[in-house]
């Protein structure tokens, strides 16, 4: 059989310009809007913690792996100010990565990269945790992600407020199940569930359970010795750390983040290093 050449064909049918036309169509992109969320969660993780023998209602090995995927979030997402965890879901909020005023997206702004990225980035870092903690590579773990556009800073703080109210509902939900039957519970309202666990082994949950952990770049002040100047200089390094979402951290630390991406340990509160 002969071979033709490709670019003779005046309808470029190798060349797939009318399937790319088709994929930009269907595009969309982040506007103008000074900040977005990418949040990913994961896909059946009640049969899948179920089966990797994960203790109830909370799990410290679960929450550590978790912590590990939104600080590799955290690296991953371009702009990204910070990484809120609860329960198997991560929010990274994040901006255009130029300086104040610059619309540089990370990829362009383009939502399909966003989420498609952002998922799988979860779903390999949870299931290579996972396989290091258990020694199993039957895992597969998998993530969706969806973006949501933010249109002020207060707009941000306002959505990880939301989703801090949502673990700690799920989180008196998943404590009360544990302890009570499901008719029990049945059309019960979550302050009664906290009302029914107070006496109980459960009746004061880990603060990085019930309000969820904040995952951030905190910028220090060091020594070091300069050889060229044959002296120890002052230098900055930056690292991540973890901490609960409690109530100061998210009035104080995160309208800090927003601005600057990092929080510093020149102001009053300083984080835990939990790492």
């Amino acid at each position: 059989m002969a071979l033709t050449d490709p670019t003779e064909n005046a309808l470029d049918f190798l060349g797939g310009d009318r399937f790319k036309g088709y994929e930009a169509d269907a595009q969309s992109f982040l506007e103008s809007q000074p900040f977005a969320a990418l949040r990913v969660d994961g896909k059946g993780f009640s049969k899948l913690t179920r089966s990797k023998g994960y203790a109830v209602p909370y799990d410290y090995g679960f929450m550590g792996i978790m912590d590990h995927v939104a600080q590799s979030l955290l690296k991953l997402v371009d702009g990204a100010c910070v990484a809120y965890v609860q329960s198997d879901e991560v929010s990274v909020i994040f901006k255009p990565s130029g300086p104040p005023g610059d619309s540089n997206w990370w990829f362009g702004g383009k939502t399909q990269k966003l989420v498609s990225l952002s998922a799988a980035q979860a779903s390999a870092s949870f299931s290579l945790a996972e396989a290091l903690r258990s020694g199993s590579l039957d895992s597969e773990a998998l993530f969706d992600s969806r973006l949501i556009p933010l249109q002020s800073e207060e707009d941000a703080e306002e959505y990880l407020r939301w989703r801090r109210f949502d673990a700690q509902k799920n989180s008196i939900s998943m404590a009360a199940s544990s302890l009570f039957s499901h008719r029990e519970l049945d059309g019960v309202s979550s302050r009664d569930r906290a009302e029914m666990l107070q006496g109980t082994e459960l009746e004061r949950l880990p603060d990085g359970f019930f309000n969820g952990r904040l995952h951030y770049r905190l910028k220090t002040l060091g020594k070091a010795w300069n050889p060229a100047l044959e002296q120890e200089v002052e230098v900055e390094r930056t690292r991540l750390v973890s901490e609960p979402a409690d109530r100061e951290a998210v009035e104080n630390v995160l309208p800090q983040l927003l601005v600057h991406r990092a929080y510093s340990t020149g102001n009053p509160r300083v984080a835990t290093d939990r790492n």
